[in-house]
């Protein structure tokens, strides 16, 4: 018979047929047939197919962006199990994806442009403007990080001084006096305008010694470029500032009654980005020396000062300061030189007042204060050359007249000095009261001479108990013993 259906349809089954002892059936007692009657056979060998199936979902895997919205996925594998033999593979995707970090990104702030300036603070003298700038290029939002730097910017302006001169000063001095070192010291001055038609100025010096401090009260003269620079113009006399542009150099030489002599040099350097005038001083020599607590007055006085050539001019004054009710003259010159090219005075001759003078020295901080009011005008002869110099046309300017060359009013040694002239006498003799004579010594010690002789601009000090007019200035001076080594 034929096969029966296989047990399995894949796999390897068994499928069986079977046979009939009948062909012919045992009969009469015949034998029956040998062997089986069914028949077992191996069917359907081949393997089963195996359909996939997926395995667990991986974790997710990062987000693509960190804030406004990414994406993250996860997979998992079609291994549980993988299909085989011709199975069903899994059904569905292998990936997932979802959304993350929906959050709006902070946003970092960003200037904008600067706004234009805002209007100064100062028409002259230094002042101060500001510009502003918005943070809103983008402005910043959901956290981000706000603008760097300053929102405001402020610029000087309006440096030019103002008419007059400028309004403050600043330098410093070096050097030494009375062979005392006198370090760095440093000059502060503001400049302001008084009811009575001039300017005051206010200044101060720090780190100036003790042993010298109460001394440099009378030394208001230290502050000559400044209060020269800008005094009051009164009428067409103009100041220093509107004629050298506060940039010249100054050279001072002072000689005091009592033979000491100073010399300064101020080096002016223009105004500096806050409107201030710069100025440098080096000081060296000799002064008199005052007591701490003596009373100091200073007089007012004048400086004359001449024009004596192209951005050349010569300023000097014979002055008074009390010392405990007794006065004591002293002379001042200055030479001063600036850049030509800026012309020169519309006068041949200009008169600096200096008034209101006061002094004061704190020894525990090392500060001297000073106070004056200069203003200027034009000289009682302004267009004419003081006596001792001779009038050149082709500038117009007042040169100096050498006296000594001319007739010699000397009876022995003429010096020359800048607008005048003084005489002196070899040992053994001593001038005379007419200050040109030399005449024998009455009393005295070294060849019978006691005497002292000093070029004050005129004044000229003469043996002890003797006195006369200068020759020049017409100013009585003080004398002064000495003797003649």
């Amino acid at each position: 018979m034929s096969w029966g259906p296989c047990s399995v349809s894949c796999g390897g089954g068994s499928r069986k047929r079977t046979r009939l002892c009948a062909s012919p059936a045992p009969q009469h007692g015949g034998r029956k047939c040998e062997g089986n009657d069914v028949h077992t056979d191996f069917c359907n060998g081949d393997p089963c197919p195996i359909s996939g199936n997926w395995g667990e979902w991986s974790s997710w895997g990062s987000c693509s962006k960190t804030c406004s919205g990414g994406q993250m996925r996860r997979y998992r594998t079609c291994d549980n199990p993988i299909p085989a033999h011709g199975g069903r593979a899994c059904a569905g995707a292998d990936s997932q994806m979802q959304k993350c970090s929906t959050a709006d990104c902070p946003v970092d702030g960003n200037w904008g442009l600067w706004q234009p300036w805002g209007g100064c603070s100062a028409s002259c003298g230094g002042g101060e403007r500001t510009r502003v700038r918005l943070c809103n290029s983008p402005s910043p939002s959901n956290g981000g990080r706000p603008c760097p730097g300053d929102p405001t910017q402020l610029s000087r302006c309006s440096n030019q001084a103002c008419p007059g001169g400028p309004q403050k000063t600043r330098g410093s001095i070096i050097g030494h006096i009375n062979h005392i070192e006198f370090g760095i010291a440093l000059l502060n001055a503001t400049i302001s305008d008084s009811n009575s038609g001039s300017k005051i100025i206010k200044a101060t010096i720090s780190n100036v010694p003790r042993t010298l401090g109460p001394a440099m009260r009378k030394l208001i003269s230290i502050l000559n470029p400044i209060y020269w620079t800008t005094a009051q113009e009164i009428g067409e006399a103009v100041n220093g500032y509107t004629l050298t542009g506060g940039i010249f150099r100054r050279e001072t030489q002072v000689e005091f009654a009592t033979g000491e002599i100073l010399r300064m040099t101020h080096v002016a350097r223009g105004l500096d980005s806050d409107g201030a005038l710069l100025l440098d001083i080096v000081i060296n020599g000799h002064m008199l020396q005052l007591p701490t607590h003596s009373d100091i007055n200073i007089k007012d006085y004048t400086e004359e000062y001449i024009q004596t050539g192209p951005g050349q001019l010569y300023a000097l004054s014979t002055r008074m300061f009390i010392i405990d009710k007794e006065s004591l003259p002293y002379s001042w010159n200055h030479t001063i030189s600036y850049d030509l090219t800026k012309g020169k005075m519309p006068f041949l001759v200009e008169m600096l007042h200096a008034t209101a003078i006061s002094a004061l020295y704190h020894p525990l901080e090392e500060v001297l204060e000073y106070s004056i009011q200069a203003s200027i005008t034009k000289g009682d002869r302004s267009n004419q050359c003081p006596h001792g110099f001779t009038l050149v046309s082709a500038g117009p300017y007042c040169a100096d007249e050498n006296e000594c060359e001319i007739g010699n009013p000397c009876s022995h040694t003429c010096h020359n000095t800048m607008g005048t002239y003084y005489c002196s006498c070899p040992h053994g003799l001593t001038i005379s009261a007419d200050g040109k004579t030399c005449q024998a010594c009455l009393t005295g010690r070294h060849n019978g001479c006691t005497y002292l002789e000093s070029e004050l601009y005129g004044v000229t000090f003469l043996p002890h108990g003797h006195s006369r007019k200068s020759l020049k200035t017409g100013i009585l001076s003080d004398t002064r013993k000495s003797e003649d080594s």
